[in-house]
């Protein structure tokens, strides 16, 4: 999924849930500024503006400043968009500077044993996103404990399943035929295999299609899923 898929679909989900008033607050640089852009362009499609959109450079560890203007301006919910230290860490000063909003996080971050770790208690109520449904299926489940068993963590983070999905990919390309770098990119455009993580096709373009993202809440600790999208076009 795009950064566009994690985007809308968790502003989507805050939208359905009746927050008005957001904030984002998000890290400097292509992750950070990528996704958020894309934040403002749903926000704005559903005419719900941000009340103020702040942003931090990598390491900081003083975040007061910007989470005090969006206490000022009287936001309901936040997007905050970090890192797994970051998010943490907006998630203590927060509740430091008495912020009582809805959390959001749209980047797949709070899908892993660091962020829960590290925000302990504060994680509870977070909403976010990962195309990781190990609820779902059998196989999902199997990749689950294959993972836990290998890592030692609860939780199958974004970039595992990423990997995890580029492998099944290249196989898959060279068992219907490829040799190597010369024809590879071509059989990689033409398969369609579903992985423990869900389908997995690719357009001429090498775009995904259909990739899948499924929100949830952290509840005691640990992901309780709501609903899923599928990202049927680039913007869809």
């Amino acid at each position: 999924p795009t950064f566009p898929a994690y985007s809308y679909s968790i502003v989507n989900t805050m939208a359905d849930h009746g927050y008005r008033r957001p904030a984002i607050l998000h890290l400097q640089g292509s992750y950070g500024d990528g996704i958020a852009k894309y934040c403002v362009q749903r926000l704005d499609a559903l005419h719900i503006p941000p009340v103020a959109d702040e942003s931090f450079v990598s390491g900081s560890t003083d975040l007061t400043p910007q989470l005090a203007k969006i206490k000022a301006r009287g936001a309901d919910s936040l997007l905050m968009v970090g890192l797994a230290d970051s998010d943490a860490l907006i998630l203590t000063q927060a509740n430091q500077l008495g912020l009582r909003v809805a959390f959001f996080a749209p980047g797949g971050i709070t899908n892993s044993d660091t962020f829960l770790h590290d925000a302990g208690d504060l994680a509870d109520g977070v909403t976010g996103n990962t195309p990781d449904a190990t609820v779902l299926t059998a196989r999902a489940r199997a990749l689950h404990a294959a993972y836990r068993k290998a890592t030692g963590q609860s939780v199958l983070p974004d970039p595992a399943a990423f990997a995890y999905e580029a492998i099944e990919a290249i196989a898959a390309a060279y068992a219907d035929g490829a040799h190597g770098r010369s024809d590879r990119a071509g059989y990689l455009h033409k398969i369609s295999i579903t992985t423990a993580i869900g389908p997995l096709r690719f357009a001429a373009d090498g775009a995904r299609l259909g990739g899948r993202l499924y929100i949830f809440t952290i509840r005691s600790g640990r992901p309780g899923f709501i609903t899923g999208y599928e990202q049927t076009g680039p913007f869809a």
